[in-house]
């Protein structure tokens, strides 16, 4: 339900105002230097990262409650053995995700760019 709030008013704010440049903050990285085309550090860059830890927890969520748990039981599994299943299945799901998103990302990034502090 925040996200979804926090969606709603940032694309209903028009675009320059103090909502939108505040809630610009959790969708967009901060701090961008216009000289060397690249992103410095900042307090700013938390907003991002709450997003994202919301997000994926939101995420976890779902699929564990629709998707694992509701197949573990039906392949016979209860109680504990149907929550670990469904916890196992989501790390295994997001090892797979998230390995095949960092391997395959190398291939469209300058080589170059791997190696910058």
């Amino acid at each position: 339900m925040p996200l979804l709030l926090l969606a709603t008013v940032h694309f209903l704010a028009p675009v320059g105002s103090s909502v939108y440049d505040f809630t610009k903050k959790f969708y967009t990285v901060s701090y961008y230097n216009s000289e060397t085309g690249l992103y410095n550090k900042g307090i700013d860059d938390g907003y991002l990262v709450a997003f994202w830890v919301v997000l994926f927890t939101f995420i976890r969520i779902i699929m564990m409650d629709f998707l694992f748990t509701p197949f573990a039981k039906a392949s016979g599994l209860k109680g504990k053995d149907a929550l670990r299943f469904s916890e196992q299945a989501w790390a295994c799901l997001y090892a797979i995700v998230f390995w095949t998103l960092g391997m395959v990302s190398t291939l469209f990034v300058k080589k170059s760019l791997l190696l910058i502090n």
